[in-house]
């Protein structure tokens, strides 16, 4: 896990949202351990809860017993910071992927034009290979090339690691240099490091 995550998200439906958060939480750490700190296998405790003004959602935090660390736990159909929901964004950002100005998408999804254009941007926050894959077995075969793109005017080079119909890393170079490169690929290097079956 990420050392500044002091969230937990967990796979689950809007529809299945559970009233007993508890019997849920259990059940989730027995099905997917690995979305969990390894301190939660020592005992927590349900330490408080608040709704979000953004989505209405009743959020949950527990006290893990052996860390005292607390953590937030997200179901996954919300999105990070709680900016929206998934269901809600996904039509609105499939159009930006075929380069629908911000403005045309608030004017037809609502909201405002920054609204959408801060949650593009946040899409690169998280660790892709840190948050998704920790504790995971890396596929056996690797494929890591350059997509060149241009930016104001300058050309860059989007340095992506896939594998297993994944993508597992991205990161921009300035330059096609191996310094620029190998500090691009960086961004799929350090976080692999802490995949690996959970022992």
């Amino acid at each position: 896990m990420a050392r500044t995550c002091s969230t937990i998200c967990l796979p689950l439906s809007k529809e299945a949202y559970p009233q007993r958060f508890r019997r849920w939480l259990d059940q989730s750490f027995r099905e997917h351990p690995e979305l969990f700190p390894e301190a939660f296998a020592a005992g927590y405790r349900l330490k408080d809860d608040r709704v979000s003004a953004r989505t209405g959602l009743r959020l949950r935090r527990v006290r893990l017993k052996a860390t005292g660390k607390s953590f937030s736990v997200r179901p996954s159909f919300a999105l990070p910071y709680m900016t929206g929901l998934a269901d809600d964004v996904q039509n609105p950002l499939l159009l930006r992927a075929f380069g629908v100005p911000y403005w045309v998408i608030a004017r037809i999804f609502g909201k405002g034009a920054m609204y959408w254009h801060r949650l593009e941007l946040s899409l690169g926050r998280n660790s892709i290979v840190g948050t998704t894959a920790r504790r995971a077995h890396l596929p056996e075969h690797l494929l890591a090339d350059e997509h060149h793109q241009p930016r104001d005017g300058a050309k860059n080079y989007i340095a992506t690691t896939v594998g297993a119909g994944c993508v597992l890393g991205c990161g921009l170079a300035q330059t096609a240099g191996a310094e620029d490169l190998q500090a691009a690929y960086a961004t799929f290097k350090a976080p692999s490091r802490t995949t690996g079956p959970r022992r």
